[in-house]
């Protein structure tokens, strides 16, 4: 029970003992029961569902291989890209087994949230941001590019970013 749902309540335990067996216990006796277990509360760690799938680690590679070669090559960086912040709260806390972390995967449903877009380049530092109510759309991806090459920085720069699962290069 606890390994399929580690966030799992005290209450959803007893009304599931008493739904699927026929059991009626108190939440008292259902803690005890899972501190005797060494099952503790714990922070409750959130793994997309996509995080580690092989395209994506795939994709890690390819990356990592570009970077490198773009970087033998003496270019400097302009790191693009943009975060969103769920605005949705959900439980936080979750049992498991003394040792072990709580995990559960997270859906990949869309809750109200905040994106902020950023370029990041060393030795210069934040050179742009901005925050979007919302989901970033291209349109916005684009006016925040076109507002970062209006920018003079005094050297060239390659920017990489992985807006909407693709990649574009673009040289500043």
């Amino acid at each position: 029970m606890i390994e399929n749902r580690p966030d799992i309540t005290l209450v959803e335990m007893q009304r599931m003992l008493e739904r699927e067996k026929a059991i009626v216990v108190s939440t008292s006796a259902i803690a005890r029961k899972l501190e005797g277990c060494l099952i503790t509360m714990k922070k409750l760690e959130l793994i997309p569902e996509r995080r580690n799938s092989e395209e994506n680690k795939e994709a890690r590679k390819r990356f990592a291989e570009w970077l490198q070669q773009e970087h033998e090559q003496g270019e400097r960086f302009c790191f693009i890209d943009e975060c969103g912040y769920g605005l949705y709260t959900s439980r936080t806390r979750g049992r498991s087994v003394r040792g072990l972390p709580a995990r559960r995967i997270a859906s990949d449903q869309r809750t109200p949230h905040i994106t902020v877009m950023c370029a990041i380049c060393p030795g210069i530092g934040v050179m742009q941001s901005r925050t979007i109510l919302g989901e970033a759309k291209q349109e916005n991806f684009d006016e925040f590019m076109r507002s970062l090459c209006d920018c003079d920085f005094g050297q060239p720069l390659v920017s990489y970013h992985g807006m909407h699962s693709t990649k574009h290069l673009h040289h500043l």
